[in-house]
């Protein structure tokens, strides 16, 4: 940790604001940045290893000496990519955990291009430069199936090989002919999902019985790997912690600052800030300002005027590469003047650009930083245990989780600053930060109103569907559900095409008797008996199909 301070100001050298990126790729720069200190960081410590032949780690110096080099060959608006630096980006990408004697970085993103290779059996530890959320999750998914294979061996096996072996109580399809219905609401059919389950045994107490002893047996232990579990996830999550050095280990994040009071000639916000915070942070015993070491101060900026040139800029880029599918399509440019008159607005965009990031990272328009600046700042520290002591010390009576007294608040120039834990760079919306108390109050006010429309619409809406279900269900407790009006329309439609066929039949069978042969009065008249007999029957069926189908669907 001795290293904290050139560290942080190494990475402020390094990373620049992406022009080339989106806010969301934008936002991953944080995260860069907290792979190149680490590198940075251990590097400091370990530079001087590299004695018996064995590979020499490089310092910090030489580490920013290439990542400044490799970055300068990167020109985020060439056309088309360079196919290098491209691959060299993908291998920066790979999982794994950078080698840390290698001296080759990305140009465009600053990470190392050579990773350390891992295998599906390394010990999750090494997973530990990617935060603590990856390696217990993978540690989680190992519980997962450890509980999966309890389950099996304590109840599983037994209730499937019982059910199956043991149990008859599902029968065949075919028995349910016989059965009536208040039967056959209880009836089991036997088929591959049911041969193994516990409906099969149903009728075996002693194999139920068995059944719940185990399953009894199998919850128990899974409660006791429950609380394993916890506590190798805290264990773990220590452990890690101390691993992976991350900027909100040693950072805490300082809120309503204010940058509204002049300077002197020659002073700068920054510099009063840290002047005031390394004077007046701690206090001693006798409740004194005592001095602490504060290695770096980030302040934090609005970035409205930024963003909309990146959004302009995206823009005019889209509209050009419009012209330049029309030229490919046509064999010439629909207006010579229009690409230049593009290409000249990117110029000036980029020229607005430039500007800016200079300005805030020169930070000599100390108006300008005022004018940009949100009251938000991270503050550094040397060590883990200053950190802890800062928060300690500002700690407050809270209620609800909102801060109400805090009688060792620091005023900075006449407001009360508010310093909380610092968040992962990849967990902060840094977005959100120029907005005011007011305006988030506003904002957090209309959205849980806007709420109480949407719950009144859903309401409504279930309300009406209930009715309508109701409606429906006392309406079929009257004429049969949706099944008996469906075989009624069916039976109407069958019972007519039946008595058509039937007809048609005997008509041709009296043909054929005739010509062939005349049949006897007798059995002539059976089927004419057989005939009318069935069509009385069809008629009967329809007059009560057409009962039934007026009951339920009234035309």
């Amino acid at each position: 940790m001795d290293q904290k301070k050139e560290s942080n100001n190494d990475i402020d050298k390094v990373i620049d604001i992406d022009n080339d990126k989106n806010p969301q790729e934008a936002q991953k720069n944080d995260n860069n940045k907290n792979e190149i200190e680490i590198q940075i960081s251990n590097s400091n410590q370990q530079g001087q290893i590299g004695k018996g032949g064995q590979a020499r780690i490089p310092g910090a110096k030489t580490l920013q000496k290439n990542v400044n080099s490799a970055m300068k060959k990167y020109d985020p608006y060439q056309i088309p990519a360079d196919q290098h630096i491209a691959e060299l980006h993908q291998k920066s990408l790979r999982v794994g955990p950078p080698v840390l004697t290698s001296t080759e970085f990305c140009p465009c993103c600053a990470r190392k291009v050579d990773r350390e290779p891992l295998g599906i059996n390394c010990s999750l530890h090494k997973f530990a430069y990617l935060g603590a959320g990856t390696p217990l999750f993978f540690m989680f998914i190992k519980f997962v199936i450890l509980f999966m294979v309890i389950l099996l061996i304590v109840t599983g096996i037994y209730n499937a090989i019982s059910s199956a072996v043991l149990g008859d109580y599902c029968e065949s399809d075919q028995v349910k002919e016989d059965l009536t219905e208040e039967e056959i609401q209880n009836f089991c059919e036997k088929n591959w999902i049911t041969l193994f389950s516990l409906g099969n045994k149903a009728d075996e107490n002693n194999l139920m019985n068995i059944s719940a002893i185990l399953n009894l047996v199998a919850c128990l232990i899974i409660m006791g790997l429950l609380q394993l579990f916890r506590y190798k996830q805290r264990q773990w999550q220590k452990e890690l912690d101390e691993i992976d050095i991350a900027p909100d280990d040693y950072s805490v994040m300082v809120k309503n600052i204010n940058f509204d009071f002049k300077l002197e000639q020659g002073q700068k916000y920054q510099t009063v800030l840290e002047e005031f915070l390394e004077n007046n942070l701690f206090l001693d015993k006798d409740g004194k300002p005592q001095s602490s070491e504060v290695t770096n101060v980030n302040l934090c900026f609005k970035m409205d005027e930024f963003m909309k040139l990146r959004q302009n800029r995206k823009k005019i880029k889209q509209d050009l590469s419009l012209l330049i599918e029309k030229e490919k399509e046509t064999g010439k440019w629909d207006s010579k003047k229009s690409k230049e008159e593009h290409e000249a607005k990117l110029k000036d965009i980029r020229t607005q650009m430039k500007e800016i990031q200079q300005k805030f990272h020169s930070s000599e328009d100390q108006e300008f930083i005022r004018k940009h600046f949100t009251g938000f700042a991270f503050v550094s520290f040397h060590t883990e245990q200053e950190k802890d002591r800062c928060l300690e010390e500002q700690k407050g009576i809270q209620y609800f989780g909102l801060t109400i007294k805090n009688k060792n608040a620091r005023k900075f120039k006449g407001k009360n600053l508010i310093i909380k834990p610092a968040a992962k760079p990849r967990d902060v919306y840094w977005q959100n930060f120029h907005l005011s108390k007011k305006s988030i109050l506003i904002r957090n006010t209309l959205g849980m109103l806007s709420i109480f429309p949407l719950l009144a619409i859903c309401f409504v809406i279930s309300y009406y569907i209930m009715k309508q279900q109701k409606d429906l269900e006392e309406d079929n407790s009257d004429g049969g559900g949706p099944i008996q009006t469906l075989l009624a329309l069916n039976y109407d439609i069958e019972n007519p095409a039946t008595r058509a066929i039937a007809r048609q039949e005997l008509i041709e069978y009296k043909k054929n008797k005739l010509i062939n042969k005349t049949p006897q009065d007798g059995q002539l008249n059976d089927i004419e008996n057989k005939v009318s007999e069935k069509n009385s029957n069809t008629s009967q069926s329809n007059l009560l199909n057409k009962e039934k189908i007026n009951k339920v669907v009234p035309f």
